[in-house]
């Protein structure tokens, strides 16, 4: 009935000496998506991002940008195709939204935060490969800035990105899949 797992999410505390595994059916997400295999990938991008320090005590743990990756390594290990970054270009276009919003939200964080930070993290996935994201993870605590993320990251000038950013969001929605 509680969290399964440790607070550094290194080990999955079973309910019984006896368990030695578990099994999630063919469509492991729930309603909630609040299931091992998102708790699995969440505790993952933090101690990625984190590593040691606990990611509780760092303001950027709640980052729309950390909830994006984890909800993109979650669709990843659960093998959904669900892909709404078309939705989501479509309304970047009729209300755009800055993308240094990702490193520094303002305040009332609302859902179109989300939206962006997951059209972002599967923009960079399809320009720089998957790999890229595990980067942007790992350079999360040492980054200042969205734009200094970036560039630490992929290794291509922020200005570079953008403009890749803004053809990606202004494609036509039938060319996004």
């Amino acid at each position: 009935s509680g969290w399964p797992v440790s607070d550094d999410g290194r080990e999955i505390r079973f309910a019984s000496p006896r368990v030695m595994g578990l099994y999630e059916d063919d469509a492991p997400l729930s309603e909630e998506g609040l299931n091992l295999i998102f708790l699995m990938t969440w505790t993952t991008a933090q101690h990625i991002a984190f590593e040691e320090t606990p990611s509780y005590a760092d303001d950027r743990a709640n980052s729309p940008l950390l909830w994006a990756i984890s909800n993109w390594a979650t669709m990843r290990a659960a093998e959904l195709p669900y892909d709404w970054s078309a939705q989501v270009k479509t309304e970047l276009q009729t209300q755009p939204l800055a993308l240094e919003a990702l490193w520094n939200p303002p305040p009332g964080v609302n859902d179109a935060i989300f939206r962006l930070a997951y059209a972002v993290v599967h923009f960079i996935e399809q320009e720089y490969g998957a790999p890229a994201v595990a980067e942007i993870l790992k350079h999360m605590a040492s980054a200042q800035s969205f734009s200094d993320l970036i560039e630490k990251s992929l290794g291509v000038p922020f200005a570079e990105f953008d403009q890749k950013w803004q053809a990606w969001v202004n494609q036509k929605s039938e060319d996004s899949h």
